[in-house]
């Protein structure tokens, strides 16, 4: 019963998010990409059906799949979204009757939301450089390191059953 509601709530959520990436097409102030992958990352929970639909969407499919593949931004994505929040936040700021709280809440909600976007890589690493980051351990003098056994294989030997360490065996 739980899991059911559980399912049913990520559905909701997704189209929430699908609706609001929607309204952020049209609406400048609500971003879209954001929604976009909130709403896969829901409909990944809730139904792999919509997920992958989502995914083979030519729209926001490869932009989906460089977010869950790689944890990528694309560049365009990062200058459109920079271009968009420092207006709207420099005119809230300078033109805004709102409240000290309200504009010091949206300058700090912005800066962490650009400082995030910033963060992450624009592209994905060259596939030389995840070879040389799998490549095997190697020791100062140049000879590849001994495998190890597995930490399972390792444990279960210490106390006669996989996976547990030796430390709480006795437990």
């Amino acid at each position: 019963m739980i899991a059911k509601t559980l399912r049913w709530t990520f559905l909701l959520a997704g189209w929430l998010c699908l609706a609001l990436a929607l309204i952020g097409v049209f609406l400048p102030v609500v971003p879209t990409t954001p929604f976009v992958l909130l709403a896969a990352w829901c409909f990944s929970r809730g139904s792999q059906k919509l997920h992958r639909w989502l995914l083979d969407n030519p729209t926001f499919g490869p932009t989906i799949r460089l977010w869950e593949e790689h944890r990528v931004i694309r560049l365009r994505v990062k200058v459109l979204a920079t271009a968009i929040l420092l207006p709207l936040v420099v005119t809230m700021q300078l033109a805004s009757a709102a409240p000290l709280w309200a504009k010091a809440l949206a300058l700090a909600l912005v800066a962490w939301g650009l400082l995030f976007i910033w963060s992450k890589p624009s592209r994905p690493r060259p596939a030389t450089e995840c070879a040389t980051a799998l490549a095997p351990a190697q020791s100062i003098a140049g000879q590849p390191v001994a495998e190890q056994p597995a930490a399972g294989a390792a444990r279960g030997a210490a106390t006669g059953s996989p996976g547990r360490s030796p430390r709480r065996a006795g437990r």
